[in-house]
């Protein structure tokens, strides 16, 4: 399991690392703001466009074959985005990148699930996802900083990426072959599990939970550019220019939200692995409530010591609003298919993600005021789906108390 973990940190490293630049490269190479939308929102396309087929595949061939293709092909990507000349090879490197995100983030996530045990699977994967939260976040901040002192938006960021996927190909050779072998002699057709109610539900609450964070850090450099003592308001400005402009501590401490995001995953997944009254249910809905919260008191906020705040109890509520969805979708996947059923359920989240981006596209051109209230709804509408599916999924196995 350490070696999952280790692999979940660095690929979502490699991933955060990219978000707050790859706006600023793709300006320097002359993209406006719609060559923005599809540098950031290709790598989900990639992403969307290769996962269900890679989940199906590894439960028939095992895991092994489609890690090392991701692992390899985030070296390529990472280097093809460095020597990129302009702003259509830079997307098309993005999405190479989201294909191979799609061999590694699902899969690992099922490798997971099949070497933690069923009446502890609070501990391992809170663990586990915390630690792809954290790299995330962390991956994030070296991004903004890179942007913000000029380190090379188009070189440092596309160099971590590469060495990412080299760290993950090289521990690779760490990796027992319980969390990699082939789980099923025939994998369950994709028409019959979207028939399943509970992989509907946790495709749905991915989907809709996706949404919110593309939309606000695809613009971040537009969105928390100050003007007049407001934290909106720069509208269409050029992306390279508000980055020029940022005060470093605003865009660094978004990752903040990350970062308390996978440490109340790993809190919860161990201080609660034994409360049988513990409801995944209320942590989600209670989740949600604090992320919505945030998000609509963001746009009035004037003081960086009130965003920093608000943006760890918004990570909180991610964390509270993410880790039962994770544990019950490997629960239900163990039923019915690690690789099959987290690939649909990251296929949604793929496409959740494509297109909360397209929203923050047309929101930050045309209606910048509206992006966070809208995107309130969002978290509250997961948590909807969630408690519907979490009810009709029962007691989590190994735990005499309800898991709704």
């Amino acid at each position: 399991m350490m070696v999952l973990c280790a692999q979940v940190f660095v690929t979502a490293l490699g991933v955060g690392i990219s978000m707050p630049t790859i706006g600023a490269h793709a300006a320097s190479l002359g993209g406006g703001v719609v060559w923005v939308g599809l540098a950031f929102g290709g790598f989900f396309v990639g992403r969307a466009a290769v996962t269900p087929v890679v989940g199906w595949l590894s439960d028939l061939r095992g895991r092994t074959p489609f890690l090392i293709a991701g692992f390899t092909g985030t070296v390529a990507a990472g280097l093809v985005m460095v020597l990129a000349g302009d702003a259509a090879v830079l997307v098309a490197a993005r999405v190479l990148h989201g294909a191979c995100a799609a061999c590694t983030l699902p899969i690992l996530t099922a490798s997971a699930g099949a070497v933690c045990p069923p009446g502890r699977s609070r501990p391992f994967l809170g663990t586990f996802n915390g630690l792809r939260t954290i790299g995330l976040a962390l991956g994030f901040a070296v991004g903004a900083m890179t942007a913000l002192f000029g380190w090379g938006v188009g070189v440092v960021p596309h160099v971590v990426t590469a060495l990412a996927g080299l760290a993950g190909l090289a521990l690779m050779a760490a990796l027992s072959e319980s969390a990699t072998s082939a789980a099923l002699r025939t994998a369950p057709a994709y028409r019959r599990l979207l028939r399943d109610r509970q992989v509907r539900g946790l495709s749905l609450y991915r989907f809709l939970l996706a949404m919110s964070p593309p939309a606000l850090l695809a613009f971040v450099p537009v969105l928390l550019t100050a003007r007049g003592g407001s934290i909106l308001g720069a509208g269409a400005a050029e992306i390279g220019d508000a980055l020029s402009r940022m005060p470093p501590g605003r865009l660094a401490i978004v990752a903040l939200i990350g970062v308390a995001s996978g440490a109340a995953q790993i809190a919860l997944g161990r201080t609660l692995r034994d409360r049988h009254t513990y409801s995944p249910s209320v942590s989600a809905a209670a989740g949600a409530l604090l992320v919505a919260c945030a998000l609509v008191v963001v746009p009035h906020l004037r003081s960086f010591p009130y965003f920093a705040c608000v943006a760890f109890v918004a990570g909180l509520g991610v964390g509270a609003l993410l880790l039962p969805g994770i544990v019950l979708m490997v629960a239900v996947a163990r039923k019915r298919g690690l690789g099959s059923v987290i690939g649909l359920v990251e296929l949604a989240a793929a496409l959740g993600a494509a297109v909360g981006t397209g929203i923050a596209t047309v929101a930050t051109r045309f209606l910048p005021n509206s992006l966070f209230p809208t995107a309130a709804l969002f978290p509250l509408l997961a948590a909807g789906a969630f408690v519907v599916v979490a009810r009709a999924a029962g007691p989590e196995p190994g735990h005499q108390g309800t898991a709704a």
